[in-house]
Order: structure tokens, then C-alpha cells, then sequence
């Protein structure tokens, strides 16, 4: 992850943000437009001395009898006649602005709406997948780290003793590189058990727990020995990989169409795995305990973006566009 990669990232978040903020200026100038229309509706109409409860209503032109001779009341009538048209003109001008506002916004806001109401209604997927995931990446990575952290001592602790070996020998150019190595591995052995005790803080400790180190597993634990197929299961959760076999059968139960089926598995499968690319992505150009946090929620994030894009595609393609560069150019 690159200082370029994260600022085209945030500038396509940023992108996606100003084109629902343009939509709302255009929605708000358009709404002033049309409440412009109807107050000089108003006006033209009270100028003729048509009765006007503002913001209400506009009453009708004076009624005056066929048969009188009174010219006045003609008059008058003629008048509040043209300007009860010229009003009725003016709303109707109004309340289309204000129609095709509402249109715009709708569909300016139809992507990212159809996004908020999917992730409504799978919140359960999505915590249960930000729990597992957690608790699964968490574990993994103390795993990990503990290996290194221990590889890393059992070196710095023979560098130390042979920097103990060289000062006896009082000699000084083997007792000044001993003590240059041990500078060097010190700070690799310092940062291994830093990360191990972050991410073993992150799991409370709790990482000899039976329950933890299950979904702690990879696929390949449950693969034999030298199978094809073990490289690849080593970047598999297991846990997260059954979540996605329930989630897949859920969906795929509940459509209608052969066609919905397939694409049901199409954004469970492939929201799992480039969720599971970017969090090993990001894992593996940093580390720590707040890095296993960015990692679980960018690949639960990841996952579910993805599959939004391949469900709704032609609905969604703006937003879901710019999440996908913006992951892209974080990698």
C-alpha cells in the first residue's frame, strides 16, 4: 500500500461523496426554482385583486352578471382573468421543476440507496463475517507473529552469545561486528513480539482457546498432506468459507429464477474471495494489531461491495465503481 495509492483511493471516495453532494445542490436550487413559481403565482394573481391565502391557495376571478351594463366589473373580471391564467401557468411550471427535481435526485441516489438498503438487510452476514473474521485474523496473525517473535530470539539470543565470546577474547574488530549484529536483529525481535502482543491483546489472551483456533483454521488443515490444492487452502479461512457455503444456499433457496440462482453465487463466491485477497493484501505489507482491524474491516467491506456490484450492476455501477478503483489503487 502506497502514499499514491491511498490518495487516488480517497480521491475516488471523495469523487463518489461530491457526486451526491452536486445532486443535492442541483435537488435544493430546483426546489427553490419551483417555490419561486408559486409565490409569483401568488403574486400575479393578488396584483389583480384575486383573494390568495399564501401558500395555500388562490382563490377564483370575480363573478359578475351577464346581463349587467357595468363596464367596471367587466373590466375587472378580464383582468383577474388573464392574470388567474398566467398564475395556474406559473404552478403548473412549478410543480414540474418540482417533479423532475425529485426524478433527478431519485435516480442520482438510487446506487448508493440500493447499496444502504442491502447492507440493511444483510447486517446478520455482515457481523457475523466482521466477528468471525476478527477473531479468525486475529488469531492467525498471532500465530504467525509467535513463530517469528520466537525464531527471531532464539537468533538474537545466540548473537548475544557470541558477543559475549568475542569481549572474552578482547579482541576488538569480532567483538564490534558481534555487537553491530546484535543492534540489527534487536530492533526485528523487538517489532515480532510487539505485533504477537497486539494481536494476542486484540483476542484478550485467549489464544490457546479451542474455540478461537478453529476459527483460527485455514482450508488446508482440512486437506491431506501435498494436495494440489493445499497452497491455495493455506489463504482460505475455514470458518469464513462455511459462512459463505450457508450464506450461497440461503440465497440461492430463496430466488426464483435459475438465473437469480446463479447470480446469488456469483456475488457470495466472489464477494469471499476478494474479501479474503484484500485482507491477506493488506496484511501482508503491514502488521500489528490496528493493521488486523483495517484488514477484517476492508476485506468484510471488500466482500460485500463486490458482491453489490455483481448483483445490481446496471443500478449501482457509479458507486460501486468508484469503491472498486478505490480499492484498486490502494493495491
Amino acid at each position: 500500500m502506497t502514499l499514491d495509492g491511498i490518495i487516488s483511493g480517497t480521491t475516488e471516495a471523495a469523487d463518489q461523496v461530491d457526486a451526491i453532494g452536486t445532486a443535492l445542490r442541483s435537488f435544493a436550487a430546483d426546489i427553490t426554482t419551483a417555490k419561486a413559481r408559486m409565490s409569483q403565482a401568488e403574486s400575479t394573481a393578488s396584483d389583480a385583486g384575486i383573494p390568495v391565502e399564501f401558500g395555500t391557495a388562490i382563490g377564483d376571478p370575480v363573478m359578475i352578471d351577464p346581463n349587467s351594463y357595468d363596464v367596471a366589473p367587466q373590466v375587472l373580471r378580464a383582468r383577474q382573468v388573464v392574470a388567474y391564467d398566467a398564475a395556474a401557468g406559473l404552478v403548473s411550471e412549478g410543480r414540474a421543476i418540482e417533479a423532475a427535481a425529485h426524478g433527478t435526485f431519485a435516480e442520482a441516489m438510487h446506487g448508493p440507496m440500493t447499496i444502504l438498503k442491502d447492507a440493511k438487510a444483510q447486517w446478520g452476514w455482515l457481523a457475523a463475517f466482521t466477528v468471525t473474521g476478527y477473531i479468525g485474523t486475529a488469531f492467525a496473525e498471532l500465530t504467525k507473529w509467535n513463530a517469528i517473535a520466537e525464531s527471531r530470539g532464539a537468533n538474537l539470543t545466540r548473537l548475544h552469545q557470541l558477543a559475549a565470546e568475542a569481549a572474552r577474547l578482547n579482541d576488538p574488530y569480532p567483538e564490534a561486528t558481534a555487537a553491530r549484529a546484535v543492534r540489527a536483529f534487536q530492533g526485528g525481535a523487538d517489532d515480532a513480539a510487539r505485533f504477537a502482543a497486539e494481536n494476542s491483546r486484540l483476542l484478550a489472551g485467549l489464544g490457546d482457546n479451542k474455540v478461537v483456533q478453529v476459527f483460527g483454521g485455514n482450508v488446508d488443515s482440512l486437506l491431506p498432506n501435498g494436495s494440489t490444492f493445499t497452497s491455495i487452502g493455506s489463504r482460505i479461512p475455514v470458518v469464513g468459507a462455511g459462512l459463505t457455503i450457508i450464506q450461497t444456499g440461503y440465497d440461492v433457496y430463496n430466488t426464483e429464477t435459475t438465473g437469480d440462482a446463479v447470480k446469488a453465487v456469483a456475488k457470495d463466491v466472489g464477494g469471499f474471495v476478494a474479501g479474503t485477497v484484500a485482507t491477506e493484501l493488506i496484511l501482508a505489507s503491514a502488521a500489528g494489531g490496528p493493521v488486523t482491524l483495517l484488514a477484517v474491516g476492508a476485506g468484510v467491506g471488500v466482500a460485500f461491495g463486490v458482491g453489490e456490484a455483481i448483483e445490481h450492476w446496471d443500478d449501482i455501477t457509479g458507486a460501486a465503481g468508484s469503491a472498486v478503483r478505490w480499492v484498486g489503487n490502494l493495491f
